[in-house]
Order: structure tokens, then C-alpha cells, then sequence
């Protein structure tokens, strides 16, 4: 299941995002893991704010580790996501940023 980031507005993610989505929800978990780490590694905001979404709630196979998360929760609030940085202060109210 991947509630997370399909909490994310379709609309609002880059189309390489939300491809990378429709592999994991076809059941191609590494390969779409792959494709989100790559995206956020080149700059991909939305990429960045999902793997933070599928890190904090352990989803997709990925093990939770709050910390990384808020890694990539800050690279999308400083490209001005708006959900990315509300994560991110939840990460520093819960002593994860």
C-alpha cells in the first residue's frame, strides 16, 4: 500500500514523480525506489517530498528513519514545497531535523 504518497496531489508532482509512483504501485518497488532517489538526487522537489513520505512511514519496503526523511523534507521546502516544509518543522518539533 502506498498511502503516503499517494496523499501527495497528483497535480502537484513532477510527471518523472509520478511515474516513479505508478512503478511502485505496479509492484516494481526497486525499480520506482530507484527512479525517486535519482529525481531527488537531480533536483526533483516532489521526488525529494515523496521519499521523505515513503521514509517516514516505512512504506514500500523502505525501512522508517525519521532523520533521512527530514533530509529530503528539507530539500523540498527549499525549493518552496509547501507540505515539505511542514514535515520539516514536524521533523524539528519531534527532534528528527
Amino acid at each position: 500500500m502506498l498511502a503516503p504518497a499517494a496523499a501527495l496531489a497528483q497535480d502537484t508532482l513532477s510527471a518523472e514523480t509520478s511515474a516513479a509512483i505508478a512503478s511502485i504501485r505496479a509492484g516494481d518497488t526497486a525499480g520506482g525506489l530507484s527512479q525517486l532517489e535519482a529525481l531527488a538526487r537531480g533536483g526533483d522537489a516532489s521526488a525529494a517530498e515523496a521519499m521523505g513520505e515513503l521514509i517516514t512511514h516505512g512504506v514500500a519496503g523502505i525501512a522508517r528513519d525519521p532523520r533521512r526523511a527530514c533530509d529530503y523534507f528539507e530539500q523540498g521546502a527549499a525549493a518552496g514545497r509547501g507540505d515539505s516544509a511542514h514535515s520539516l518543522a514536524s521533523c524539528f518539533y519531534y527532534g528528527n531535523g
